[in-house]
């Protein structure tokens, strides 16, 4: 990738390397001409930050209760709408310019994520969408174009309303008989 196409040094795709194996963004003085936080590996971005959350998780807030999960959850929901708006988007994170905005990106998701499996778990909460249909509604929802003015209007409905329901909907989904033999093919 960055032979003959870019200004990196042996230093700076060293020193890339090394932040990133140590799952660490690599900071401006190492990362060369990139501004991405992990310039040798674009996806690391969005798993740094759910490593983040799990440790924070872990060492703060896993014995907290619903409201507070409520509360963190709406707060970092009006969050992530500020910062949507403000960047006239919800794809924010992998470039230094926008790492404090993916921070209520994250926090959002993740304690989402939680509310969620807390509801599905009490057996309350449970409905479901054929396997196929759910499968159908995520195509659609990924590959509708929208006009440019709309996408973070369109990426905050999808993130805060459509993912959610259909995520619980896909929970409790069965695939028909037919369709597990076809997930089955090939299983020893």
């Amino acid at each position: 990738m960055h032979v003959g196409s870019s200004h990196d040094t042996a230093w700076d795709i060293a020193g890339a390397f090394l932040f990133g194996a140590l799952w660490i963004p690599a900071p401006a003085m190492v990362s060369g001409y990139s501004t991405a936080i992990f310039p040798l590996d674009m996806p690391a971005w969005s798993l740094f930050y759910e490593m983040c959350a799990n440790v924070a998780h872990a060492r703060f807030f896993r014995r907290r209760g619903w409201r507070y999960f409520g509360g963190v959850t709406l707060l970092s929901g009006m969050a992530l709408v500020v910062c949507a708006e403000r960047l006239h988007t919800v794809n924010f994170g992998a470039y230094r310019a926008t790492t404090l905005y993916a921070f209520s990106r994250v926090i959002f998701s993740y304690f989402l994520g939680n509310l969620l499996f807390r509801f599905w778990n009490t057996g309350r909460l449970r409905f479901s969408v054929p396997c196929l249909g759910a499968v159908g509604i995520l195509l659609a929802v990924l590959v509708l174009r929208v006009p440019q003015p709309l996408v973070a209007s369109y990426d905050l409905i999808v993130t805060i309303l459509v993912f959610p329901v259909l995520l619980l909907a896909s929970a409790s989904a069965q695939p028909s008989r037919g369709l597990a033999r076809v997930f089955e093919i090939g299983r020893a």
